[in-house]
């Protein structure tokens, strides 16, 4: 019944922005000195902090046995000692980077004794509105170093880059966090996937391949 979807949508859009309302208040109580406050902010967008650690984990296959709620544990302490965000989508832009930074040094930790396996190229693939990677944990560590490259060069893209890859934010809250237009974050979005896509065809620019073949453990 689409009259009662629409008023359902707007109940769910409604909702929404009184808890992001909410958010921003404990922010600002959290940066007066409250931890009650910060507590009640991370408790509030729990379950977005859990879709994105979720992401996360979905994304590499040596880390599967991590929990989102583990995840989520292991950089509270990080998040509490960090300059107080802005609002909600810092917030959750803030967790999520320092997820995704945990991930990738415990996935470097896990790979430095062990080297194997065969290159295939990255691909950024966007399906229902979510973005996944077709990489292994490998070659999305030499992901991680060409996006680096393409920050020194393209600081825009590439935090559009980010947070829809990596935070899974949508075109048009990554617009409003940048504070651009969906238009150009779509821009933004084409030009990096080109940009990496160029970058991996070049056969000087791929991961090296490991010698000696695989190590067991």
């Amino acid at each position: 019944m689409p009259a009662s979807n629409g008023v359902s949508n707007q109940r769910e859009a409604s909702r929404g922005r009184r808890d992001s309302q909410r958010v921003t208040s404990l922010l600002l109580k959290w940066r007066d000195g409250d931890a009650d406050a910060m507590a009640e902010a991370i408790r509030l967008i729990y379950p977005q902090l859990r879709l994105v650690a979720r992401s996360i984990i979905s994304k590499r296959n040596d880390i599967r046995t991590i929990q989102a709620t583990e995840l989520i544990g292991e950089v509270y302490q990080q998040i509490a000692k960090a300059p107080v965000p802005a609002d909600r989508i810092h917030l959750i832009n803030l967790a999520g980077k320092m997820m995704r930074e945990f991930v990738i040094e415990y996935s470097r930790a896990k790979h430095a004794q062990k080297r194997g396996g065969g290159w295939q190229p990255v691909d950024l693939v966007e399906v229902e509105g979510s973005l996944r990677p077709r990489v292994d944990p490998v070659e999305l560590l030499a992901l991680e170093e060409s996006l680096s490259r393409f920050e020194l060069r393209f600081p825009r893209p590439a935090k559009v880059v980010e947070l829809r890859f990596h935070i899974g934010l949508s075109i048009q809250e990554t617009a409003q966090f940048l504070g651009i237009s969906p238009a150009a974050v779509k821009r933004d979005w084409v030009f990096a996937r080109a940009w990496l896509h160029r970058v991996w065809k070049k056969p000087s620019r791929r991961p090296p391949r490991p010698q000696g073949g695989s190590t067991s453990h």
